[in-house]
């Protein structure tokens, strides 16, 4: 990818998954680094990612300020819920809390 690219000018969120990939939520969309490839990979265009977060099926949650959406290595779904989502947490049952 090239996630140099003017995208990816601000970053407005980080995350490390389980597998050790470092996510960059952006100002104009999603980015991950992949250590075991040291490359940078661009996602999908998404306006500001605020937050992501992995679910089970491993897939990211991703919150922006069109709501909570999925990514699934390759395409962004439509807003899970709509409007601006800024935070996402997982409770100790594993539950994902959003916070707008």
């Amino acid at each position: 990818g090239n996630a140099g690219n003017r995208r990816h000018r601000f970053i407005t969120g980080l995350w490390l998954d389980r597998g050790g990939r470092l996510w960059l939520g952006t100002g104009g969309g999603l980015a991950w680094f992949d250590p075991t490839t040291q490359s940078l990979h661009d996602g999908p265009a998404a306006g500001p990612v605020m937050a992501m977060l992995d679910t089970k099926d491993g897939r990211v949650l991703v919150a922006t300020n069109e709501g909570l959406c999925r990514f699934d290595g390759t395409s962004l779904s439509p807003p899970l819920r709509t409007g601006p989502i800024r935070r996402l947490a997982r409770d100790e049952g594993g539950g994902v809390w959003a916070v707008g």
